[in-house]
């Protein structure tokens, strides 16, 4: 197994998705097995798709747009400009398969096993279950895709992945160009692209929560779904403000619009414990997504009533270095590791309020925990990994990763 990663930037997809097709063709003479892409949501994927199938005729590849720029070991800080980064996997011992496609909103699940079928077709490996997954699905259907893959191979198998940052996705194989999926790219609002993994090396993922609990705890006492009326019996914006104001995030004496609210909650949102596993808690976080004139606050996720919640502070280097720490822990079984590189998905805020500085700030984490390996990332709509208690699931506010190593 060998990993190698390129990023280019240009004035328009084209010249983006050659620059780093040309890079990659210079790192090594022979195809590679693999590839994961990802890229600016400004770009065009058909034309990222086409650059792709020409270049790497003999190449699985899964690809997803990211939110304002990618993650990229190549580049010195994160990348706003219009930009693709590719990760390479060389590995003749092992086998990729990946396809893409449309499904609808009908109670079976059968094009959805269908997308899943063809990709295992494609890495010649029938009748076997992957090592992990790697999905790029439409968003809120997430969960839906997650259990129909364990429903087909198991709940113990990895999955891993990043909702695209826009409504589009893109996957191919050489096989794969369809009246469906014209040029192995599929967009819309239901679609799938899927890599399953047979490699040679192993394969271990993770997926950790990009903030953490503070001291104040409070509970909701009055609600519908997920507008929140009341925490403690007190307008809810008017309880996050204050516990905002002791945390020191903002001043003593400021006045927060319910603008200036909004924007506090996607760096220090709304959570409440969604279980744990031994001594371990784990919270969900949810961002504001709307303030009312009646002090109440329309959360991106349900919330029952007389739930305890907190606001979460942002811990998104140690959710990198657990997210990376965590995974490293299976390889602890082994005396000596090698280490060949990783594929990341990194929450973006729903890619609305998320300024080039969070970004960068992001992207540095990564950057500081992972000092060697090969990398690649997109910043994106929701993460998909296992969570502490090794249960495959979808999240918001998340940094995932998949990890490939081997014993020495």
């Amino acid at each position: 197994m060998r990993i190698s990663s390129v990023m280019a930037r240009g004035d328009g997809s084209g010249s983006a998705a050659e620059e780093a097709a040309r890079k990659l063709r210079s790192v090594s003479g022979e195809n590679p097995g693999h590839i994961f892409v990802s890229y600016d949501s400004r770009l065009d994927p058909a034309e990222i798709s086409d650059c792709l199938s020409r270049s790497f005729p003999d190449t699985s590849f899964i690809a997803a747009s990211s939110y304002s720029g990618v993650l990229s070991d190549q580049s010195g800080s994160f990348d706003t400009d219009r930009s693709v980064a590719m990760l390479a996997l060389y590995d003749g011992e092992g086998s990729f398969g990946s396809a893409c496609g449309y499904f609808g909103d009908v109670s079976s699940d059968a094009e959805i096993e269908a997308i899943i079928e063809q990709a295992i077709t494609r890495a010649g490996r029938n009748g076997e279950a992957p090592d992990a997954v790697w999905i790029s699905a439409s968003a809120g259907d997430e969960n839906r895709v997650i259990g129909v893959i364990e429903s087909m191979m198991g709940q113990s198998v990895q999955i891993c992945g990043g909702t695209p940052g826009t409504l589009n996705g893109l996957g191919a194989d050489p096989e794969s160009r369809s009246a469906s999926a014209p040029g192995g790219m599929v967009c819309g609002t239901r679609f799938l692209a899927v890599t399953v993994f047979f490699p040679s090396c192993r394969i271990t993922t993770c997926c950790r929560s990009a903030f953490a609990p503070s001291n104040f705890v409070g509970r909701i006492t009055r609600n519908s779904g997920n507008v929140v009326y009341e925490i403690n019996y007190r307008p809810a914006a008017e309880q996050y403000a204050d516990w905002l104001r002791s945390l020191g995030y903002v001043g003593r004496q400021e006045r927060l619009s319910p603008a200036a609210l909004q924007r506090q909650s996607v760096l220090h949102p709304i959570g409440f414990m969604s279980g744990s596993f031994g001594a371990q808690a784990f919270y969900k976080a949810a961002i504001c997504d709307r303030v009312g004139t009646d002090g109440s606050m329309t959360l991106l996720a349900d919330i029952p009533s007389f739930e305890a919640v907190t606001v979460m502070s942002d811990a998104s280097k140690d959710a990198v270095a657990g997210c990376f720490s965590c995974d490293r822990s299976s390889m602890l079984y082994y005396r000596d590791v090698r280490y060949y590189g990783s594929m990341y998905a990194v929450c973006a805020s729903y890619g609305r309020n998320i300024t080039g500085a969070e970004a960068d700030r992001l992207a540095e984490s990564v950057r500081s925990i992972q000092s060697r390996g090969a990398y690649a990332g997109l910043f994106s709509d929701g993460e998909q990994g296992r969570v502490g208690d090794s249960r495959n699931q979808n999240g918001y506010l998340m940094v995932c990763g998949m990890h490939f190593y081997d014993a020495i």
